[in-house]
């Protein structure tokens, strides 16, 4: 049983849609990886409920285009969602999520303070 609403799913496959477009299109996806364009089509398809995204291809165009916009996705969808494991204390996870949370806004501060962003 799928773990998640059909809506999150279906945005995955639409921010994937968005990032091929953004580095030429179906065939110049497929030359940026080792999947064909009809398989790029496919992770981007609604109607291929069994085809997704691969992890490797997403870096390698990712890469290519130089925004994280589907990882920025499921990155935002799990800290939105996280919790904590079974048998995990449930403070010691707001602890930790609280901690990983400072040390994201200490470098965006010295980001902002040396005028580097990398």
């Amino acid at each position: 049983m799928r773990q998640l609403a059909g809506s999150d799913y279906l945005r995955l496959k639409s921010e994937f849609k968005r990032l091929v477009g953004r580095v030429g299109g179906l065939e110049a996806a497929a030359s940026l990886t080792d999947v064909s364009f009809q398989r790029i089509s496919d992770y981007g398809n609604p109607h291929k409920e069994c085809d997704w995204p691969r992890c490797d291809v997403v870096m390698d165009l990712e890469s290519f285009d130089g925004a994280p916009s589907v990882s920025a996705f499921m990155q935002e969808h799990a800290s939105q969602n996280a919790r904590p494991s079974a048998g995990h204390d449930p403070e010691e996870f707001l602890m930790h999520i609280q901690a990983e949370i400072g040390d994201v806004a200490r470098v965006t501060i010295d980001a902002a303070t040396d005028k580097r962003w990398t």
